[in-house]
């Protein structure tokens, strides 16, 4: 528990040859089945919590969550907590139970999709909403009139929107989502939106 503790908070983490990142526009785990290792930059990561759940003494198997920021390995987590422990460690099983704002309740095995192959109503009960994609962004409804000019490319003023530069998820008057914008002062008391794109 103290060697999970130890973990949290900002610290840097070197990325695992056995990854996605690229040296000289080749993957690394490609340099690395073919028996390369080259140096790795380290990377600030976050873990925000590591919580202890079991662990088993038969099986040397420890069991854990935990809460990171993007771009943490868990594989070298595991591996440092090892080196830290004195005796070395390796992932067996691991688990996404969250990513942004979705949560394991949404989350669907491949099985149950292939399932339902050929129906296309019960494959569309499983779809979110695109707003979804945005949902942490700001809400602002806009006028039929402002949302037309928008379409058309022009910038237009709106009431109640937040700071210059910020991100927001757009509403027609009646509360259907239609895109994003980006707010913009211009010198005026009044914020302009660009558009972005229509869904």
């Amino acid at each position: 528990k103290k060697a999970l503790k130890h973990f949290e908070g900002e610290s840097l983490q070197v990325p695992p040859m056995y990854s996605a990142l690229k040296h000289q526009g080749v993957p690394l785990h490609k340099l690395a089945r073919q028996g390369e290792t080259i140096n790795r930059k380290a990377r600030k990561i976050t873990i925000h919590a590591n919580h202890f759940l079991q662990y088993d003494s038969e099986l040397k198997q420890l069991s854990f969550d935990v809460g990171c920021s993007k771009g943490t390995y868990v594989r070298t987590l595991v591996e440092d907590m090892g080196q830290r422990l004195g005796c070395g460690a390796h992932v067996k099983a691991l688990r996404r139970t969250v990513s942004g704002a979705f949560k394991s309740s949404q989350m669907l095995m491949l099985d149950d999709l292939l399932a339902q192959r050929g129906n296309l109503a019960a494959l569309d009960a499983f779809l979110l909403p695109t707003e979804h994609l945005v949902a942490h962004l700001p809400a602002v409804e806009l006028p039929t009139k402002t949302l037309r000019d928008l379409r058309c490319g022009r910038a237009c003023g709106a009431l109640d929107l937040p700071e210059e530069g910020a991100w927001v998820r757009l509403y027609d008057e009646e509360e259907c989502f239609v895109g994003v914008g980006q707010c913009h002062w211009e010198g005026r008391p009044l914020s302009s939106i660009v558009w972005l794109s229509d869904f």
